[in-house]
């Protein structure tokens, strides 16, 4: 027979979740890893940046000197603003860390104050990614933000895989990562930081930029998985508690790298669509592409359209309409966490759009 000692032994054995804990510390260190990486390589050269100059013209110098006391403000904005993300997620992450721990602690009759030789028994004994999943998603008015920062996260990722495919930005895989492991304002700003440092080299060469059109398929590709993605999202909130939670939580990761990487072509001209009528045997291909600018904005619109009509829905559910979203920015550190992240993420988005 087993004894009352080893019952509660393998009860305690069964409860622990060693590979949730090694995955939780993992994704610390990819992130602390991740951003080392960028940071190094924020001063880097990209290859759109390293080509010849050529000699100005005096109007491009002109230009350019009106230009330059908003292009050297750019970075240090961005760069502020990066920091503000970084200072904003650790603090309600930390409340949201410091919150389970106490529950953990209070369970086992002990006192609050942390210490290290807890500190690997309560990440094991805990359910954190579990916790910190239906926290935001066992609420309509919490999965508002929830689903305001995927759906956010996913649209800039495929603003920068158009555009770190553009400028050539170095390491542009790593940003993506980076982006799944941490909310996205914080690569977003980074991004932008070194997108604007590219930006003020590539005036440097008085280069007219050329003008890009975006592949088929991977116009099909981003199509697809933007509405596999909103649907993955519509049905988050009913998997809360339910064995379909885990998986349909894993869908809405692996769906954000189903459409960065995009091919770009550059735009051609009426002259070059068409075969040459000179004596020359040269030819040349048509291709079949969609404008860059139609592409983002048809993106954008489905996006806005989805958005609205979940707040809609969300604000008729309750007597409070659109104030109970506000107010459920502060139900716990995890919405918080991601809530406020999306506004720091816009923030920077009308500092580019603005003409910042």
């Amino acid at each position: 027979m087993i004894s009352g000692d080893s019952f509660a032994k393998m009860t305690e054995e069964e409860n622990k979740n060693t590979l949730g804990a090694i995955i939780f510390f993992t994704y610390i260190i990819a992130a602390l890893v991740l951003t080392c990486v960028l940071l190094n390589d924020l001063n880097l050269p990209s290859a759109s940046s390293t080509r010849p100059r050529r000699h100005a013209s005096q109007s491009t110098k002109r230009r350019q000197h009106g230009a330059t006391n908003q292009e050297s403000t750019r970075p240090w904005l961005f760069a502020a603003l990066s920091a503000t993300s970084f200072a904003a997620l650790s603090y309600h992450m930390l409340n949201f860390l410091l919150e389970s721990y106490r529950v953990w602690s209070t369970t086992k009759l002990m006192d609050f104050k942390v210490r290290p030789r807890h500190i690997w028994t309560w990440s094991t004994e805990s359910r954190l990614f579990r916790e910190f999943g239906e926290v935001i998603c066992n609420d309509p008015r919490r999965f508002w933000w929830t689903r305001s920062a995927l759906v956010y996260s996913f649209g800039w990722n495929l603003y920068m895989s158009i555009e770190g495919t553009r400028l050539q930005v170095p390491h542009l895989g790593v940003y993506f990562l980076l982006n799944q492991i941490l909310p996205v304002s914080f690569t977003q700003n980074l991004f932008l930081f070194r997108t604007s440092v590219l930006g003020r080299a590539d005036s440097d060469t008085d280069l007219t930029p050329t003008r890009l059109t975006v592949h088929p398929a991977s116009a099909f590709r981003q199509g697809a998985s933007t509405l596999s993605y909103l649907f993955v999202l519509a049905l988050a909130p009913y998997s809360v508690g339910t064995r379909y939670f885990f998986p349909v939580l894993f869908a809405t990761r692996v769906l954000l790298f189903a459409g960065p990487y995009i091919i770009l072509r550059p735009e051609l001209g009426k002259d070059q669509l068409n075969p040459s009528t000179t004596t020359t045997t040269t030819t040349t291909t048509k291709y079949h592409t969609v404008k860059l600018y139609r592409w983002s904005c048809a993106i954008l619109a489905v996006s806005l359209g989805y958005m609205s009509m979940q707040t809609i829905q969300t604000a008729r559910s309750s007597t409070d309409g659109l104030a109970a979203i506000g107010n459920a920015l502060h139900d716990s550190p995890a919405v918080s966490a991601l809530g406020y992240d999306v506004m720091i993420g816009m923030v920077s988005l009308a500092c580019v759009f603005g003409g910042w």
